[in-house]
């Protein structure tokens, strides 16, 4: 997966469960869409997961999506073209899985459908995760992304559940097919679940490898007082946010591409001496790999890298590998 912005739902919780209603059976919607890079807002909402009531039939999809809209009507006055939620927001502390199977199967469908409605209120991207349950009646951890206009266009089933979920015998969830990509208005977006990033790195202190590696921002929104990090496309730091807010709002500009510095210090300075802060290159250290971006809506950051010659970085490592004589063969 590359050239995308990528969201990573990270710390896994707990979800619920009852009975009776249809399972959750979202159809993606498939659509051509106008990609322009641009500049656009995202807000991570980190909340911490509520306390489960004692008695699980007490728990409504109105009630656990009005928990999480209190915190999303913080940052909505912000007009955020991307709305990021935390992995389990189906989910209360203090609920083993015999609860989490009752409240997916009571609550997953309804709460999904308010969570459509709020985005095509606010003409919002929207992604939250959930287990929920599949048509063919097993169990997933899942994100589900929505569009500006409330239409699911995507689904992401973790591809690596913990041992524990998948162990669960009451509620044994099963793993993902798969990566899963879809174009939005400014841009590819990818998904990633807590337990995933440790394949093939090591969870939270690899997020940035992750980006760097995928040549996209990763959007890592996690519940409580845990980290939250906006990494940009080579690795750099955009935002982080620990200890004393539960949400934030961040602009990204995806109008951007990724370099890397040999054969390219003539052509960057070509560009900022030409462009100003029309230009900007952002650099992470230790990698030799930058991002280039162009803050001008009515300049595409492909235009500046064809006019100065600028070599991509998949281009320049492809070079690399050609010359050697093609990758290293796999170990026996």
């Amino acid at each position: 997966m590359k050239k995308m912005v990528m969201m990573a739902v990270a710390f896994l919780m707990v979800a619920m469960t009852f009975a009776v209603p249809p399972p959750c059976n979202p159809t993606p919607v498939k659509k051509s869409v106008a990609v322009v890079r641009r500049e656009i807002k995202v807000s991570i909402i980190g909340a911490d997961r509520p306390q489960g009531p004692e008695d699980v039939g007490r728990v409504s999809a109105k009630s656990c999506f009005a928990y999480w809209k209190r915190w999303m009507d913080r940052e909505i006055a912000n007009k955020p073209d991307l709305v990021v939620l935390p992995e389990g927001v189906l989910s209360y502390r203090g609920y083993g899985p015999d609860k989490k199977r009752i409240v997916v199967q009571k609550c997953g469908d309804g709460l999904l459908k308010l969570f459509q409605a709020y985005a095509k209120e606010h003409a919002c991207y929207l992604s939250f995760n959930a287990y929920r349950q599949r048509p063919d009646g097993k169990f997933s951890n899942t994100s589900f992304f929505i569009d500006r206009e409330g239409d699911v266009i995507a689904v992401y089933d973790k591809v690596y559940p913990t041992p524990g979920e998948i162990e669960w015998k009451e509620f044994p969830i099963v793993p993902g097919e798969g990566p899963v990509v879809v174009d939005t208005d400014f841009g590819r977006v990818g998904f990633v679940t807590c337990f995933d990033l440790n394949f093939r790195y090591d969870g939270d202190f690899w997020r940035r490898a992750w980006s760097y590696t995928c040549r996209a921002y990763l959007v890592g929104c996690t519940v409580g007082r845990l980290a939250k990090e906006i990494d940009g496309p080579s690795g750099e730091v955009i935002m982080h946010n620990h200890n004393y807010f539960y949400t934030s709002t961040t602009k990204i500009n995806t109008n951007c591409r990724v370099i890397h510095l040999d054969d390219n210090w003539a052509g960057i300075q070509k560009a900022i001496d030409k462009y100003g802060d029309r230009f900007e290159m952002r650099n992470p250290g230790a990698v030799g790999a930058v991002t280039v971006l162009s803050h001008d809506p009515n300049l595409p950051i492909d235009d500046i890298v064809k006019e100065f010659g600028l070599i991509l970085w998949d281009d320049y490592y492809a070079r690399s590998v050609r010359l050697r004589g093609g990758p290293l063969s796999p170990s026996p």
